[in-house]
This record gives structure tokens, C-alpha cells and sequence, in this order.
């Protein structure tokens, strides 16, 4: 059975098209899953059950930032050629006139902060610690789709990896916070201001 499903609301830029491939593979169906610039569209195919679990784990195991506003599913009886395994395809720009949603900043999440201050972490004291379920979103985003061509991110010095928390880091980036709305700014603010007390 095959099956094509377009998804529209909150999918880009919030962990959704791994989030497909993972459940896809933990239901044994083959297809793929792709950005269409305004939407995500699935393609996948394998037994009845198989596809009814999917779409189940699509609607309630989403990731948390990501919202789903509609949800269309097509039966394809046609001779699409079968697929071999489950496939992330490379994103395209849109080539409908609809509007994409493009989601909110979002406060660094417990994992984030977990990590930013576990000295055994590579990430330890490192203020820009973002995942696909924290960190700046509408502050960055040029257009949709979200491919890395679309994504401003400021430019920071190479060595701060290395010279983590010298002062002029530390200021510079507390300024970026400030710019950036207080859904954002508020608790990566707080953390910073501990890591400078430390």
C-alpha cells in the first residue's frame, strides 16, 4: 500500500523530517520524507497496519515545537517504482503560492542547559548551545524553505570554542540576547549571568 501525505503547520525547522524517518524506520515502511518550502511531504509504502502505526506516532509523537494545522493523506494506485528503504530528500523551494509558518524563538530547553554545564561535555560553558527543540528560530530565518542557504546566523570568532568565556565573548553574546525576544532572551540570559558568576 502506498501512501502520499502532505503536512502543513509549525514542520520546518523543528526536528520533523528526522522525526518522520525515525518512526517510518520503527514501522518498517520504505518511501521518503522532503521540505516542499511551505510543507513537508511523506511518501511511504508497506502494510496497511504498518501505515495506520505511522500516521498514529505522525499525529501524537511529533516533536514538541512542531505543530501540525492540516494533514492530507493520498492512496497511490499508480507504478511508482518501489523503494528500498526510507529516504530524508534534500529540501526544494516551494512552487505553490502558500504561505509556510515559520516558528517562534524558544527558550534553551533542560537538555541544552544539562549539557552547558556538565564540565564532561563538549559544549560545557558554550553560550550558543542550541537543538532542534530550543534556540532562535523567527530571529534567523530569511525565507522558507529552512535550507542553510535560508538561515542567518551571526557570525562568531572560531576561537570561541577554544577561549570559551573570555569577557569580550561573554558581553558580545549577552548583547545578542538582548535583541532577541524575551521567549528567547530570559532564561539564556540566566544562564549566561551563572556561567560569568562561575
Amino acid at each position: 500500500m502506498r501512501v502520499k501525505i502532505k503536512v502543513k503547520g509549525i514542520v520546518q525547522g523543528v526536528g520533523f523530517r528526522p522525526f518522520v524517518y525515525r518512526i517510518a524506520k520503527k514501522n518498517n515502511l520504505k518511501g521518503y520524507v522532503k521540505n516542499l518550502g511551505n510543507y513537508v511531504e511523506i511518501f511511504v509504502e508497506g502494510k496497511r497496519e504498518n501505515k495506520e502505526s505511522f500516521i498514529y506516532d505522525l499525529k501524537n509523537k511529533k516533536p514538541p515545537l512542531s505543530r501540525i494545522d492540516r494533514l492530507d493523506i493520498e492512496e497511490i494506485k499508480d507504478n511508482i517504482p518501489n523503494f528500498d528503504d526510507f529516504y530524508i530528500i534534500k529540501s526544494v523551494n516551494a512552487q505553490e503560492e502558500e504561505e509556510g509558518t515559520i516558528p517562534a524563538d524558544v527558550a534553551i530547553c533542560d537538555d541544552c542547559l544539562r549539557e552547558m554545564f556538565d564540565k564532561n561535555d563538549r559544549r560545557y560553558r558554550y553560550p550558543f548551545t542550541a537543538c532542534t527543540n530550543c534556540g532562535p528560530r523567527f530571529t534567523i530565518v530569511e525565507k522558507i524553505a529552512l535550507i542553510p542557504l535560508a538561515v542567518a546566523i551571526p557570525a562568531t570568532p572560531p576561537s570561541i570554542e577554544v577561549n570559551l568565556f573570555s569577557n569580550t565573548a561573554l558581553v558580545g553574546f549577552i548583547s545578542l540576547v538582548y535583541i532577541l525576544p524575551s521567549s528567547f532572551s530570559v532564561k539564556r540570559f540566566d544562564a549566561c549571568s551563572l556561567l560569568l558568576n562561575s
